[in-house]
């Protein structure tokens, strides 16, 4: 996975941006799988105290959202400036679902949350659901 505080990847993902037009959507959606940075940087940011590197690197029992968010939030000032109507896509689910108490997202944040579906053999307990976000009304 990328180190998502490592300032080379915003100006890779706003190269590949304003290459592309500076389109009013860009999608920012993480890799799927494990092997998540584990530098001190991205760590401080997920808000998981005492987590090991192990634990980080797999995705096991803690959550990331923290380090996407602060990307995102990034990315969207820079973008912002040099088009007022671009918005980020990306999901929330995995191990980066539950934002950190008190985060808030800049404007233009577009968020799918997707929620897993559960199945006993072929019995459906629980359908997998998406919610996208909206601006508030």
């Amino acid at each position: 996975k990328l180190c998502v505080t490592n300032p080379a990847v915003e100006a890779k993902i706003l190269e590949e941006w304003r290459a592309a037009g500076r389109p009013d959507n860009w999608n920012v959606c993480p890799n799927d799988g494990r092997g998540f940075c584990t530098c001190a940087n991205c760590r401080a940011l997920d808000g998981n105290p005492g987590e090991t590197l192990e634990d980080t690197f797999k995705g096991d029992n803690i959550d990331l959202a923290g380090r996407y968010i602060d990307l995102w939030n990034r990315l969207l000032r820079v973008m912002r400036q040099e088009n007022p109507q671009v918005t980020l896509s990306s999901y929330a689910y995995s191990v980066y679902q539950d934002p950190p108490p008190g985060t808030r997202f800049e404007p233009g944040m577009v968020l799918q949350v997707l929620e897993q579906g559960f199945l006993n053999h072929d019995r459906v307990l629980r359908p997998a659901k998406v919610i996208v976000s909206s601006k508030p009304a």
